[in-house]
């Protein structure tokens, strides 16, 4: 603003004041008093000179600054009342740039709200920093697995650095209602230091229970997503017994949002002496389904904890050489954990849609640009009649910060609406869900973010109107030229962003297509599954386990809708496994190698259509009376004989339920035949070694029954029916194909590629319409060159070429700008990447050539334009 502030408010209150005692003191000294008196007296009269001088001063200055204030709002007020008669004047100018910024802003609100509220806002646990989660690493991979209870017990009891710590086990409990029948909670049984260790938020209730161990009696606490969906947020719940399949257990309480470790758990109990005894955890060498999470004493550091722990797990080596030879220990941030690969999809998100958001910046930027030079004629009149650059700059720079402002409200409004869509997709592994939505810090985030988007948009309209000519002259009051360089070059930054932002989409989109066409070795075509966990009076009793299994086989292989149906206890690319060492005869190797144990019922391999490459299958005599023989996979033949044959060779493996007295005793085992190839997760570097045997010989307390339906008959019903016959307390909710439990890992693969190739969409769109405008803006300043040249014999095809030229210049070094800065943002991808390089040539090519297509199909209207305009129309204009 170029307002004039006046003269200081302190002079004109020392000259007024001065003024008052010098009349005063001239009224006294006519009354006889003398001069000096006269003054004294008057100054006394007016109080100390200081303080009323001090005082009138504040309070002059106070209103030179309301007046200055006022002027300035009036003339805001004023310039706000032009940028609205303007632009209703041009609708289709003012929409199209509310809705870019809209975009922008909405698309940017949203996942920005996502990864504060995952990756950076404090976790629900008291002095989080200072929690972390303690693993075993296997001599066998090296990486991070589960701790035994023994090990543990030795970890907490000879560190200094660990101030309380807590072991998990993982397990189940199936809650029966008599509304909704049987239902499986995945359950974190937890020691009796989890609640000083973790000091959860908790939203009902408390763990104070917890600290007895469940001595006094069983209790849960129920984790908040089981709380809102299962007993439908009822807070009565507290305190209340509720049925489970063997026993009952009182709820203690409701953990707050966002309380989610272990990841999977949706509801807590204390790991009793009981079932430790049961579960045979206090096996030094039984390393399943559990965890361990402490917290530091104040002071210690993670790196210091890694090295004492490191220290102890070599004296366990040593004490104990055949159960922890080669078993080290790893240390990490409880936040780090939680996190896990979910960060880098995260951060890939954030990264394209902060690309987006620049595009549409530089769109709206380039609509205001081309705005100011269409108002080159007003702004001159305005220089003329004593604005000021600065005063007409604030002028360009109040209508883009309006219509950034509207493009924001309409922005978050869309934000709302994208973060629910967001999370009702349903994220797999998004950690802190609950936690999600647009509260109090999401909506400073979304001023920020709009606030960022409008001085970035108006930063060149106001900078280009600002530049006005005022001197008196027939020419144009902007200049034009200058103008027109900065919108060439905020279209090749547009352009620049989308090849970067495509590329992104490319590779992810690769990536999934090589998830998809993974061999899993399974015909999963046409087979639906159901996961049976059985309740716990069949813990210990593997003939019941076995009873069961062949009962439900035998129902299902009647029922006239399926053809055929087998069990198998993990089924192959579901995630899910057990390992054992695998011992050959002679000398024991130094590392034994290892392999996934499968159980399975009668016609697995048919069932699932693996092929049997050597020998054959498990027959029926086996699944009755098991003599010993065992099925391998190509992998685990290869891995332990190399190119000899394996059928009849023996082997050794170690029965892994931990709950049967029998854990750990050996399996002797002759090998009848060899098995295809199978994955255990579709993201494994490759094919499972796998050792398969009849269910009967090692019953296992879970299993999936997998069924091939007749042709399009719906086998759903009646599979529940079924193993509702013959156990109603097994939960039957979950009846799936089995090509959606092979896929499940792909689906965080599939919600990047969409997201990422949504805002690839909007931001091409966003290039086309920059394209588009500037050039057409340029035909249009230049329509009475293009008509002389026209009438002077210049052919249309080469005003045409002009035209495109001029695209091809724009998009020319937007495509290479893109592609430089492609290939550095894609070198960060790769740990959310599977099966292509982030150098790919085929994403960042096809990206390049995408975007330059688009490019230059937003210069074909202009350029036709151009060619067919009458020349003489546009001279007589």
């Amino acid at each position: 603003m170029n307002l004039p502030l006046g003269p200081d408010p302190a002079d004109e209150v020392r000259r007024e004041l001065d003024a008052h005692i010098e009349e005063r003191a001239d009224e006294l000294e006519a009354a006889g008093v003398t001069r000096t008196e006269a003054v004294r007296r008057a100054a006394a009269e007016f109080g100390e000179r200081q303080g009323v001088e001090r005082t009138m001063v504040r309070r002059a200055r106070r209103r030179a600054r309301r007046d200055r204030r006022g002027r300035v709002l009036g003339s805001l007020f004023l310039d706000l009342r032009v940028t609205i008669r303007g632009l209703t004047r041009q609708p289709g100018f003012a929409l199209a740039a509310v809705l870019a910024m809209a975009v922008g802003v909405g698309g940017a609100t949203a996942i920005l709200s996502v990864v504060d509220g995952v990756l950076f806002r404090p976790l629900p646990y008291q002095e989080a920093d200072r929690i972390v989660t303690l693993w075993a690493t296997s001599p066998q991979a090296g990486g991070a697995t589960s701790p035994s209870l023994p090990d543990f017990e030795d970890w907490a009891t000879g560190s200094r650095t660990l101030e309380s710590a807590a072991f998990i086990r993982g397990s189940a409990l199936t809650h029966l209602d008599e509304a909704d029948g049987a239902r499986l909670v995945r359950t974190a049984f937890v020691g009796p230091d989890s609640p000083d260790v973790l000091a959860a938020r908790m939203h009902l209730g408390s763990l104070s229970a917890f600290r007895d161990g469940g001595a006094t009696e069983p209790v849960v606490a129920l984790g908040y997503t089981l709380w809102r969906t299962r007993f439908q947020a009822d807070s009565s719940v507290v305190g209340r017994v509720e049925p489970f399949a063997g026993r009952s257990y009182r709820v203690v309480g409701v953990l707050g949002p966002g309380v989610d470790y272990p990841p999977w758990a949706e509801a807590y109990s204390p790991l009793t002496p009981d079932a430790v005894e049961a579960q045979g955890l206090n096996v030094r060498g039984y390393r399943l389904d559990t965890r361990a999470v402490a917290r530091l004493t104040p002071g210690a550091t993670v790196d210091g904890v890694r090295a004492e722990l490191a220290a102890i797990a070599a004296a366990l080596a040593q004490r104990y050489p055949e159960t922890n030879t080669g078993w080290g220990t790893e240390v990490r941030p409880l936040r780090e954990h939680l996190l896990g690969d979910v960060r880098a999809s995260l951060l890939v998100l954030l990264a394209a849609v902060a690309g987006l958001l620049l595009v549409a910046c530089a769109n709206v930027a380039g609509l205001g640009l081309a705005r100011a030079l269409d108002r080159a004629g007003e702004l001159r009149l305005r220089a003329a009649l004593g604005a000021s650059r600065l005063r007409l700059g604030v002028l360009m720079g109040v209508e883009s910060l309006f219509l950034a402002a509207l493009g924001g409200a309409l922005g978050v409004a869309a934000a709302r609406l994208g973060v629910a869509t967001f999370l009702a997709w349903g994220v797999p592994g998004l950690p802190r869900s609950q936690e999600l939505g647009l509260d109090t810090r999401a909506l400073v985030l979304a001023l920020g973010v709009t606030t960022l988007a409008a001085l970035l948009a108006g930063l060149a309209p106001a900078a280009v109107g600002s530049r006005t000519d005022t001197r008196p002259g027939p020419r144009e009051g902007v200049r034009g030229r200058g103008g027109e360089r900065v919108r060439a070059a905020l279209v090749a930054v547009q352009v620049a962003l989308t090849v970067a932002i495509l590329a992104v989409t490319g590779l992810l989109a690769r990536s999934f297509q090589a998830l998809q066409s993974v061999d899993t070795g399974v015909e999963a075509s046409g087979l639906v599954t159901l996961r049976m966990t059985l309740p716990a009076q069949y813990a210990g009793r593997p003939d019941l386990r076995a009873g069961l299994f062949d009962r439900v086989l035998a129902q299902a292989r009647t029922h006239a809708d399926i053809a055929a149906a087998t069990v198998v206890n993990h089924a192959p690319v579901s995630g899910t496994g057990v390992v054992s060492d695998v011992r050959l005869p002679g000398p024991p190797a130094e590392v034994p190698p290892q392999a996934w144990v499968r159980t399975v019922g009668p016609d697995f391999f048919q069932v699932l259509g693996i092929p049997i490459t050597a020998g054959r299958g498990l027959d029926a005599d086996q699944h009755r009376a098991w003599t010993g023989a065992v099925v391998v996979s190509d992998e685990l033949a290869g891995e332990l004989w190399g190119a000899e044959d394996p059928v009849g060779r023996s082997l050794t493996l170690f029965r892994q339920v931990s709950s049967d007295p029998d854990f750990g005793q050996p399996l002797h085992a002759t090998v009848v035949g060899v098995a295809g190839d199978t994955r255990s997760r579709l993201r494994s570097d490759g094919p499972t070694p796998a050792v398969y045997l009849p269910m009967n010989a090692h019953p296992w307390p879970s299993a999936y029954l997998v069924v091939r339906p007749h042709a399009s008959r719906p086998v759903v019903g009646p599979i529940r029916d079924i193993v509702r016959s013959v156990e109603p307390e097994i939960p039957v909710a979950e009846v799936v194909a089995y090509e959606t439990l092979a896929r499940s890992e792909t689906a965080r693969d599939r919600f990047l590629t969409t997201l990422t190739a949504a805002f690839s969409v909007l931001s091409l769109v966003l290039a086309l319409t920059g394209t588009y405008g500037v050039l057409a803006y340029s035909v249009r300043r230049r329509a009475r060159a293009v008509a002389v040249q026209v009438a002077l014999g210049s052919g249309r095809r080469r005003v045409v070429g002009d035209v495109l030229r001029r695209a091809a210049g724009l998009v020319g070094a937007g495509v290479a700008v893109g592609l430089v800065g492609a290939l550095v943002a894609t070198r960060f991808m790769e740990s959310v990447l599977f099966g292509v390089s982030p150098l790919d040539p085929v994403a960042l090519c096809g990206a390049a050539l995408a975007v330059a297509v688009v490019g230059m199909a937003g210069a074909a209207l202009p350029a036709r334009r151009a060619a067919r305009a009458d020349p003489m129309a546009l001279l007589r204009d």
